[in-house]
């Protein structure tokens, strides 16, 4: 992996409360890679708790991918965590509320797996909109042919933010707010 350019920050999408997930293995394996080439100086790891959740599980989400992380030899002082988020859509707007804008992150990387590039990208440039650039890690090829998971989960995104200006994530947190509290429309 040769990545030529410098990210203010690397973020890894949470998944799993378990540290030997295999896709929580993959994310920080890739993250890894990517810190130690010298592309990131520091890593912000997403997910907390699902909000439905009478009993919470030993760790977050990102908590898993801090243990991860620190067995595949990045420092614990280079990790931030964000803990408030269960859903992608929430992960990438609390690191932008509480890490990117106060710390004026703008270049970032985001790792997540092969199966949701396509929406890891069009969440984050409904969020981050602009002012941010954004590459997605995996890098995909140019033929890549996107799961029909990844298209499914897509078009379903584009059905309900579709209409949101990108980088206007207050709009997107107003959309999530009214949606958990009115589950039925």
């Amino acid at each position: 992996m040769n990545n030529p350019h410098y990210h203010d920050v690397l973020i890894i999408i949470g998944h799993s409360h378990q540290f030997d997930d295999p896709t929580v293995k993959q994310r920080c394996q890739l993250a890894a890679e990517v810190f130690h080439q010298g592309s990131a100086a520091q890593i912000l790891l997403t997910g907390g708790y699902d909000q439905g959740l009478d009993i919470k599980p030993i760790r977050s989400q990102a908590e898993a991918l801090r243990y991860c992380l620190i067995d595949k030899d990045v420092p614990a002082s280079c990790l931030f965590m964000e803990e408030k988020s269960s859903q992608l859509i929430e992960n990438l707007y609390f690191c932008k509320t509480e890490f990117l804008l106060p710390c004026s992150w703008f270049d970032v990387g985001i790792v997540t797996c092969e199966d949701a590039v396509l929406t890891t990208r069009w969440i984050a440039s409904k969020i981050l909109g602009e002012q941010a650039t954004v590459t997605i890690y995996p890098t995909i090829q140019e033929h890549h042919q996107p799961t029909t998971a990844d298209q499914a989960s897509l078009a379903a995104l584009q059905d309900s933010y579709g209409s949101i200006q990108d980088g206007d994530h207050k709009a997107v947190k107003q959309l999530i707010t009214h949606s958990i509290q009115n589950p039925d429309g």
